[in-house]
């Protein structure tokens, strides 16, 4: 029985939204990404595991702090029994060319670190994974991926793995539909035991298939994750079969509260209060009386438009006609109701 612990969308970054100065990461909410890498990588240990990244582990492209990526290539020479796979997302590289200079590419001279900066096939004892990193030359993956699908090896499982937009995919809280270059059938769902994927946030699994599935982020970082849980998968290999259990990771989620929602503990979460100007002021005496940092309050405007003409939904043609023709053509209402009652006949 073999484990694979597969994460996505990492993006380590000095955010700073509610962050508070920390002496050793420099930010609380950095800390508390590091610690989230490692209870990851924890359990990797505890169960024998390889782990398998699918894309975007730092969030600033190209020109990465030197203090982000020290602490995450402290964090990876902490395990050197645990055996890594990163692929490349459009984050990690220079350009979005698929043979673009890759950030990930340094952690390769780690002995337990395998990285993949274009398209890769690798065998292990359990598996072959089939890794393809992000890239414009869409064409050339996609005829790379038919061709490794044509010639899987029935004996073991077969991971596809790729940062990719996949269309059809969701992403938010109101699942706003996304389109992609790929599409499902692209990736042969049929041929590959499991094709998991990075690059869109959402958590789902796609064409109604369960072998076929973004990942999603690591954890929380804008009000954009609001509602979702966040974390990993555990994949569990056994001979040619498997099985994925999701687990969450432990951070601090964000969340949007109104007046009629506000909850009794406001600590424990980064909160965004919407309300209006008389709403807001109460809520700002509350933060102020209780030293609440970890509260942002966002004014809701009203706004009123007035309505071009009097009526209502329920308003019957001959009112519209009336209270229009009052309105912008007094002289024409005579001839308009005539029309009107000419149309309504026939």
């Amino acid at each position: 029985m073999k484990h694979i612990i597969n994460f996505s969308d990492f993006h380590m970054h000095f955010f700073k939204d509610f962050s508070k100065p920390d002496a050793v990461y420099v930010t609380d909410r950095a800390k508390e990404q590091i610690k989230v890498l490692e209870d990851l990588m924890n359990y990797a240990r505890e169960v024998k595991g390889d782990v398998l990244f699918n894309g975007d582990l730092f969030h600033k492209r190209v020109s990465i702090d030197v203090r982000i990526f020290n602490m995450m290539f402290e964090v990876f020479s902490s395990y050197p029994d645990v055996p890594i796979i990163m692929i490349s997302g459009n984050h990690d590289k220079v350009t979005n060319a698929l043979a673009s200079d890759s950030a990930l590419e340094a952690f390769n001279a780690l002995p337990n670190v395998t990285v993949i900066s274009t398209m890769e096939k690798l065998v292990r004892d359990e598996y072959t994974l089939y890794g393809v990193s992000y890239g414009e030359e869409v064409d050339e993956m996609k005829e790379w991926i038919a061709e490794e699908a044509k010639k899987l090896d029935p004996n073991t499982i077969n991971i596809l793995c790729a940062h990719i937009g996949v269309d059809g995919s969701s992403t938010g809280q109101y699942s706003h539909t996304l389109s992609g270059a790929f599409k499902v059938a692209d990736l042969y769902p049929d041929n590959f035991d499991i094709v998991t994927l990075g690059h869109y946030h959402k958590r789902q699994f796609l064409g109604g298939l369960s072998n076929v599935f973004y990942v999603g982020n690591t954890l929380q970082t804008s009000f954009a994750d609001e509602g979702q849980a966040k974390g990993f998968m555990d994949i569990t290999l056994d001979g040619k079969e498997w099985s994925m259990e999701f687990v969450k990771a432990n951070y601090t989620p964000f969340m949007t509260i109104t007046a009629d929602t506000v909850p009794e503990d406001l600590s424990g979460a980064f909160i965004q209060f919407v309300g209006n100007v008389t709403e807001t002021e109460a809520v700002k005496k509350l933060k102020e009386d209780n030293d609440l940092s970890n509260l942002r309050i966002k004014v809701q405007k009203d706004y009123y438009v007035p309505p071009r003409i009097e009526i209502t939904a329920g308003s019957t043609p001959e009112e519209v006609v009336r209270a229009f023709t009052d309105k912008k053509y007094p002289d024409l209402q005579e001839k308009a109701l005539e029309c009107l009652r000419i149309a309504t006949e026939v």
